[in-house]
């Protein structure tokens, strides 16, 4: 049984996917499995796996699976139930692992065995981004901790990016990512995960490049995107945990920041509307949410058109 089983989905990354497996292998042990997903690719992704990984295929540390594309939540389904680690960890074809990742967290599960195991991150375009970018964090609080001292905070800050985390896989067992939905799949997963999950352990370092990649979803928003949170919002309407409602705001924010892409208004069910005014006043002098999605819950027709003001004339809010 390995320690670690990483889940790698594979789509059309042959401009990144040599240099993110070349990441993985640095530092890596006999106790770590890799599990790439090939969901589908036409173009050269899976030639240059085998001509440049062609000894980790054969010494089957490297797993290659073909299917026809399916998208990332069912790759990622197909990785955690091919997995045999006792820990899932997952990359993005175009990321890459940093900063000795593997040395900082296998003491951690030899010695902590946490449900969950999170770490920083560093954005990047070129390379030396990664050296001279800051660190960021899905929350404030590091070292042991227990889920529900930090829920609130995590689901507040919502960097809901699956690859942030490792995650014990007995924890993971029974949830899948949600087959057919195409925009915060990782929101959707990651917050059933955290209310299974009973212990944290938060390094302060981030291992982890995530690329800023213009043809993310993130950068290419469509209608139905908005249509999926809605209705992971209805989802969550009548859940009171004080937990929930931080979440429900972060979706909120997600909502709006696909209508402003889009350079629409926000229009809301009646029921989600008076839901976020019930938030706003709930939240208004919370710490824990930005004065930014304050704003934006109270007024986020006016907050998307002085955003654009600032955005194309510099306008100050």
């Amino acid at each position: 049984m390995y320690l670690i089983s990483i889940i790698i989905p594979v789509f059309n990354a042959e401009d990144y996917i040599v240099s993110s497996l070349q990441s993985v292998l640095k530092g890596i042990t006999e106790e770590i499995e890799v599990i790439i997903i090939n969901d589908g690719s036409n173009d050269k992704s899976v030639s240059l796996i085998k001509l440049h990984f062609g000894e980790q295929i054969l010494s089957k540390q490297f797993k290659l699976i073909e299917q026809q594309n399916a998208g990332v939540s069912v790759a990622r389904n197909v990785g955690i139930s091919s997995s045999e680690g006792k820990y899932i960890a997952f990359v993005d074809a175009d990321d890459l692992l940093i900063n000795n990742y593997f040395e900082q967290v296998l003491p951690i599960i030899n010695e902590k065995s946490p449900d969950i195991i999170e770490f920083g991150y560093r954005r990047f375009s070129d390379e030396i981004d990664i050296v001279t970018n800051r660190d960021g964090f899905t929350h404030k609080a590091f070292g042991e901790l227990k889920t529900q001292d930090v829920i609130d905070g995590i689901f507040a800050v919502s960097i809901f990016y699956t690859p942030l985390r490792i995650i014990k896989k007995s924890v993971v067992a029974d949830l899948n990512f949600p087959v057919g939905v195409k925009f915060c799949e990782d929101m959707i997963f990651l917050y059933q995960l955290y209310q299974k999950s009973e212990s944290i352990y938060h390094i302060d370092k981030a291992l982890y490049a995530y690329r800023d990649n213009s043809n993310g979803a993130t950068r290419n928003m469509k209608p139905e995107y908005i249509d999926a949170m809605l209705q992971l919002y209805q989802n969550l309407l009548e859940d009171k945990r004080p937990e929930i409602s931080y979440l429900k705001v972060s979706v909120f924010y997600v909502i709006w920041r696909c209508n402003k892409e889009l350079g629409q208004s926000i229009r809301l069910p009646f029921n989600i509307f008076m839901d976020s005014k019930k938030l706003t006043i709930q939240f208004l002098f919370d710490s824990k949410i930005s004065m930014m999605k304050k704003l934006i819950l109270a007024m986020p027709n006016l907050y998307r058109i002085l955003a654009n003001l600032k955005s194309k004339y510099g306008v100050k809010k």
